[in-house]
């Protein structure tokens, strides 16, 4: 996933890794599960007018923390207005950061050479978009889960307890399409197959893209 921020030729970029942690409380205690990742932003040795000056990518796959009777939360790529997640991530991690080219080619040197820093809660506004299937089998079978009532979903005594990033010098997870045999399906149309809808459901938006940028088979 990638966003271009207000170049052309591209000096090499710099990367920072963060592990992203995902805690839940459930009735038969805390559950977690974390996922590393990598952003990189390429800053344009030269630009023009209204071109991008940085372009940031994000690479690696969602957070999935398997829950009681087999269920299972995914935090997303993308956050709950549908954007990526880069902008969210590297405000918990940098202080001060307010997103943008600027402010993205300030904090990606400093982060880089921190290789191993501090957990820090995300704000509430910058969480990731977290969903479930009613059956992992079934990818038209996604649906939204309300971080405020996990409840709702999952029944009785489940509760978000936080979503946490830390910077890491950790591989970049892999293997989520272990989990969803299905995904590589659907690199290029979206769970419920490019229907037209008159009313579309999250399958209908959702893509293997939301969940990891490898290129699954």
């Amino acid at each position: 996933m990638s966003a271009l921020l207000a170049g052309c030729a591209q000096l090499f970029p710099t990367t920072y890794r963060f592990r992203m942690t995902v805690a839940v409380d459930t009735p038969q205690g805390l559950r977690t599960g974390s996922s590393v990742m990598e952003i990189s932003v390429k800053e344009a040795s030269w630009r023009i007018a209204d071109s991008a000056r940085a372009g940031v990518h994000l690479k690696g796959q969602a957070v999935a923390v398997d829950l009681p009777l087999g269920r299972t939360l995914f935090a997303l790529l993308t956050d709950e207005g549908r954007g990526e997640i880069m902008t969210g991530v590297t405000r918990a991690l940098y202080p001060g950061f307010v997103g943008g080219a600027d402010h993205f080619i300030e904090a990606a040197p400093k982060l880089a050479a921190m290789r191993n820093g501090p957990p820090r809660e995300m704000a509430r506004e910058d969480y990731p978009l977290l969903v479930t299937f009613a059956d992992i089998r079934d990818p038209t079978s996604v649906a939204r889960v309300d971080p405020e009532d996990l409840a709702a979903t999952f029944g009785s005594g489940m509760r978000l307890r936080r979503i946490s990033v830390a910077v890491t010098d950790e591989a970049i997870s892999t293997g989520i399409d272990e989990r969803l045999g299905w995904l590589g399906s659907y690199r290029n149309k979206t769970f419920a197959g490019n229907r037209f809808a008159i009313e579309p459901t999250l399958s209908d938006s959702l893509m293997a893209g939301a969940f990891t940028t490898e290129s699954v088979q």
